[in-house]
């Protein structure tokens, strides 16, 4: 019998681990005086970014009040217990479900300027991180003169 990547998540999916996760944004934020790589050019108003392991997505509605409101910002997650209701979240918001652990859906390849993935560190297994690579490599939209960089964003805590 096969578990799904949901039923193989680390913690709990519960309050007190929402307050963990939303804990752990704020800090990285403090730390890091920011919640991106400070040299991601965020200039690009059709910016498509990707929250890879969303969670609560608060990584996404922090950003969302600070781009302008015609970037698009996907939450990707195997489950979205811990994200706010669709309404309670920022219209350029959108959550769709994806385990990163299988094969990328083809709506989703070469569909982002910016692939951000924090606090996996716990959720791979070691034999899972190169393939886990590719697939996130593939998220990234091609190269564009105007906007020249995609960007993959990784904080593997």
């Amino acid at each position: 019998m096969t578990t799904s990547a949901a039923e193989e998540y680390a913690f709990d999916r519960s309050w007190l681990d929402n307050i963990r996760i939303n804990t752990m944004h704020h800090f990285v934020g403090q730390v890091y005086e920011g919640y991106m790589h400070p040299h991601i050019c965020t200039a690009n108003p059709e910016m498509r970014i990707a929250d890879v392991g969303t969670g609560t997505a608060i990584w996404l509605t922090d950003l969302a009040s600070k781009l302008p409101k015609s970037v698009r910002l996907d939450g990707l997650d195997v489950s979205f217990d811990a994200a706010p209701l669709r309404e309670w979240l920022p219209p350029n918001v959108t959550l769709h479900y994806w385990d990163v652990k299988s094969p990328v859906p083809e709506h989703l390849i070469g569909a982002y300027d910016l692939v951000n993935v924090r606090f996996f560190a716990i959720v791979l297994r070691n034999s899972e991180i190169k393939n886990v690579l590719k697939s996130l490599f593939r998220l990234l939209s091609s190269y564009c003169p105007q906007y020249p960089a995609n960007y993959l964003d990784l904080e593997l805590t």
